[in-house]
């Protein structure tokens, strides 16, 4: 059938194209038009629900709102510029500054809420680190209730890293299992190794695993200072067996955000990994309301550099400058705010958000 509608001059829809139209014609704006990626890329109840509000307009109402106010303070401002001979330019300049620093504030509050939002929609990668035979693999089985990870005896079983995905407490969780890190001459457990270091650095948790039935060994010393100052959670395994490692043992190695103490072979782990990850996302808040939140990179981008061209104009009034500069910043911030809901945005830059699209929608 489609065959037979393409001979008679019907064409494919291209990506996005639908969704495109509805953008172009008026019907939704660019954020909105992005939600509908993230509804149905969304992996959770949290990234759906959190899409879905985007898609009902909160953060665009927001960046509209904002964008009505800087644009009637242009307006004042270029009224000034034009007749100079009224000698208002000192009023208009602090009338100027008393509206900006609500705005100011409203920015940050919703800037505040970027690194929740962010999580919320990508998830968290979580990297399972420590020495062979530290129980990485029996946490990672653990948390995943099922034999995903080989557990053997012989050091150095895992040489590669393994990864799967997971949901605890509405959030999406990457979670990776490393190879032990340990100095080896076996090459392909050398690359795992150098692998698993990698993954450190790109980790939103990093769940480092200590033997705590065995002193500590310099290979765990070296582990918990590469791991130290990052969002470590220390879990001293084997808690089942008499335990040697000591809370103030490990802080002797470094700053953590917790040491928890866990038996990976019992199928322990879940409910300390549950509370750290609400801790991450929600910071000890209630989980999200029905306010704003902003999560998408891009409008993340665009709102930082909006906020700081508005940082700009409020220090061109406290250093005197004429009001010419002053609505030059401003100017500037409302077209970085209407690049977010497309507004202001090239046409190039509607095309490549768009081919990101999959067929028709």
């Amino acid at each position: 059938i489609l065959k037979l509608l393409v001979n008679h001059d019907v064409r494919m829809a291209e990506a996005g194209e639908f969704t495109k139209r509805a953008f172009m014609n008026g019907r939704i704006d660019l954020t909105q038009a992005e939600a509908i990626i993230d509804i149905i890329e969304a992996k959770t109840e949290d990234s759906l629900s959190l899409a879905v509000s985007q898609l009902d307009g909160t953060v665009s109402s927001f960046v509209k709102d904002v964008r009505e106010q800087l644009i009637a303070m242009i307006a004042h401002l270029e009224v000034t510029i034009d007749y100079p001979e009224e000698d208002i330019e000192d009023v208009t300049s602090q009338e100027v500054r008393e509206q900006l620093e609500p705005i100011l504030k409203a920015m940050d509050e919703l800037l505040s809420t970027a690194n929740t939002g962010r999580l919320i929609r990508d998830g968290i990668t979580t990297v399972i680190v420590g020495r062979p035979n530290a129980g990485k693999s029996s946490l990672m089985n653990a948390l995943l209730r099922e034999n995903r990870a080989i557990v053997t005896d012989i050091p150095g079983t895992t040489r590669d890293s393994i990864e799967e995905y997971m949901t605890v407490e509405g959030i999406s969780l990457r979670l990776i299992d490393t190879a032990g890190i340990r100095d080896t001459q076996d090459t392909v457990e050398a690359l795992g190794v150098e692998r698993a270091r990698d993954y450190i650095n790109k980790a939103d948790i990093v769940l480092c695993v200590i033997d705590g039935s065995t002193p500590l060994t310099p290979e765990e010393i070296e582990i918990l200072t590469s791991v130290s100052g990052l969002n470590t959670i220390v879990l001293l395994n084997k808690s089942d067996v008499a335990q040697v490692v000591t809370d103030e043992n490990i802080k002797e190695h470094g700053t953590f955000t917790a040491i928890e103490r866990i038996s990976a072979k019992e199928g322990e782990g879940s409910a300390v990994l549950s509370k750290w990850v609400q801790e991450l996302v929600y910071g000890g808040r209630v989980k999200q309301d029905n306010s704003a939140m902003i999560s998408n990179v891009r409008h993340i981008s665009l709102m930082e550099q909006a906020k700081a061209q508005v940082e700009q104009a409020l220090s061109s009034i406290d250093m005197g400058m004429p009001v010419d500069f002053v609505a030059t910043d401003l100017r500037s911030a409302w077209e970085l705010l209407g690049d977010i809901t497309g507004d202001t945005i090239r046409e190039s830059m509607i095309d490549e958000l768009f081919s990101r699209f999959c067929l028709g929608k």
